[in-house]
């Protein structure tokens, strides 16, 4: 087990070398949101709310949390400007699907987002359609239960 030494939000620590950078900042304490995380479940990206700012040397990149895997010397910023604009962004995308589902209604208050500024808006025709496509009902039946009786449908 090679270990690595790498900074999220001004934090140094070690950790182990090819850990997903939202472990640590779990160990340390720093709330990154996820939709799509489980425990139980491999890290799948798809929600993409953890995204993050990662910086290896002059290297500048948005990456998402849960699955993207730290390597030494990398410094992660959780909450920065530019991470917190790519968030909003992506609670408007959500808000104008499923702005009714209380998650991302709770998403959208801490990030500061009324309305999207495109799509259907808040009141959209799948009022009763509380999937937000996070994916963990269709990975829990395949990968935890095994049973694979459920996918994802073109449901419009």
């Amino acid at each position: 087990m090679k270990m690595i030494k790498i900074k999220i939000d001004g934090i140094e620590t070690e950790a182990e070398d090819r850990t997903p950078i939202f472990t640590i900042a779990q160990k340390l304490g720093i709330k990154i949101p996820t939709l799509c995380h489980h425990p139980l479940l491999e890290p799948y990206g798809v929600c993409r709310i953890c995204t993050v700012e990662a910086r290896i040397g002059k290297r500048i990149r948005m990456v998402t949390a849960c699955n993207y895997p730290a390597t030494d010397g990398i410094e992660i910023l959780t909450n920065s400007d530019r991470v917190r604009r790519d968030r909003k962004l992506i609670i408007e995308w959500m808000l104008a699907r499923c702005g009714h589902v209380k998650v991302i209604d709770d998403l959208a208050a801490e990030y500061g987002v009324a309305e999207p500024r495109f799509g259907r808006g808040r009141k959209n025709n799948r009022e009763n359609d509380d999937c937000i496509l996070c994916g963990l009902c269709v990975r829990v039946c395949s990968d935890v239960v095994g049973a694979h009786a459920l996918t994802f449908s073109n449901s419009e």
